[in-house]
C-alpha cells in the first residue's frame, strides 16, 4: 500500500476537480477494444485539468506459462513476439502513458503484470515508471489525500482510497463491506472490469454553524475496462468462463466542496 498526498491548484474556491479512473486496458488481447480505449485517453486529455489514477493490468501479459493461454487470444501484431511479448505490449503502453504521464496521480500494479514479475523476473510496471518518474507507484492499493489551494491557502482536502485488487469482488455491497477499514471520502477498485457507482451519504455537523446536520457524499466505484468479454468471431477466456458482459470505458468523477450547502463533497458525473 502507498499512503502519499497530491496537491491540486483551483483558479476559485467552488471549482470541480476532475478525477479519472483509468485501467483494466489489457493491450496485446485481440479482445482489447483499442479504439474505444484511444477515443477515451482524447476524451481525457480535452477534458478541464485531469487528474488520473491509473488503475492496473495495462498489459494482458498471458504467455504460455499461463492456463488460459491461447496464442488465438493474442492480438495479430504480436503473433512474431510470443517469445518477449511483455516488452512488446508494454511498448504500445509506453506510446500513450506519453499523453497521459503529465496528468496521472499515480499507477497501480494490476495482477497481470505481478504475474510477469513472478514468473519471469522481469517487472514491467516498473520499468514503466522508471520511463515516467513523475508518476507515483502506487502499488496494488493506496491511500491519497488530495489537498486543494486557492494560491496558497489550503481550501479543502479529501482521501481517495484506490486498488486494482481487493480480492475477488464482483458485486458493489461486496466491496462497500470489504473496505470499510479503509478511510475514503472515495473507494474504488478495478479488476472486475465493471462500471458502476455508489454514493452514500453520511450525516455530520455543518461546518457554516447554526448546529444543523449535513449529510456527506461518500462515493463508491468500479472503473470499467477495454476487454471485451464478448466479440463476435473472436475467443477469450471470459467467453469460455462465461463472465458476465460489462461496458467498456472509464469512471470520471468530478467532485467540489460546497460551503454553501454545507456538503464536504459532492459529485457532478
Amino acid at each position: 500500500m502507498e499512503n502519499h498526498q497530491y496537491d491540486v491548484q483551483v483558479d476559485k474556491p467552488d471549482e470541480w476537480i476532475n478525477l479519472w479512473f483509468f485501467g483494466d486496458q489489457h493491450i496485446g488481447s485481440v479482445a482489447c477494444d483499442e479504439e474505444k480505449m484511444d477515443e477515451d485517453i482524447a476524451r481525457i486529455l480535452r477534458s478541464k485539468k485531469p487528474h488520473i489514477f491509473l488503475m492496473g493490468d495495462w498489459l494482458d501479459a498471458i504467455c504460455h506459462r499461463d492456463k488460459r493461454f491461447d496464442p488465438a487470444n493474442v492480438a495479430p501484431r504480436f503473433w512474431g513476439h510470443l517469445g518477449d511479448i511483455f516488452r512488446w505490449q508494454l511498448k504500445d503502453v509506453k506510446e500513450r502513458m506519453v499523453k497521459l504521464a503529465p496528468h496521472s496521480i499515480g499507477c497501480h500494479k494490476g495482477n497481470h503484470e505481478f504475474s510477469v514479475s513472478k514468473y519471469f523476473q522481469y517487472d514491467p510496471h516498473a520499468e514503466l515508471l522508471e520511463t515516467f518518474p513523475t508518476v507515483r507507484n502506487l502499488q496494488n492499493s493506496s491511500l491519497t489525500k488530495i489537498r486543494v489551494f486557492l494560491k496558497s491557502k489550503l481550501l479543502y482536502d479529501f482521501v481517495v482510497s484506490s486498488a486494482h485488487k481487493v480480492g475477488e469482488i464482483k458485486t458493489m455491497p461486496a466491496f462497500m463491506n470489504r473496505v470499510k477499514h479503509f478511510a475514503g471520502d472515495i473507494k474504488v477498485m478495478g479488476h472486475n472490469h465493471h462500471l458502476e457507482t455508489k454514493e452514500v451519504p453520511e450525516l455530520g455537523h455543518r461546518e457554516n454553524g447554526g448546529g444543523d446536520v449535513k449529510a456527506d457524499g461518500r462515493f463508491y466505484g468500479f472503473t470499467g475496462s477495454y476487454l471485451r468479454t464478448y466479440a463476435s468471431g473472436q475467443p477469450g477466456y471470459g467467453d469460455l468462463a462465461g463472465y458476465e458482459p460489462v461496458p467498456l470505458g472509464c469512471l470520471n468523477l468530478r467532485v467540489r466542496r460546497n460551503i454553501e450547502k454545507g456538503y464536504m463533497l459532492e459529485r457532478k458525473s
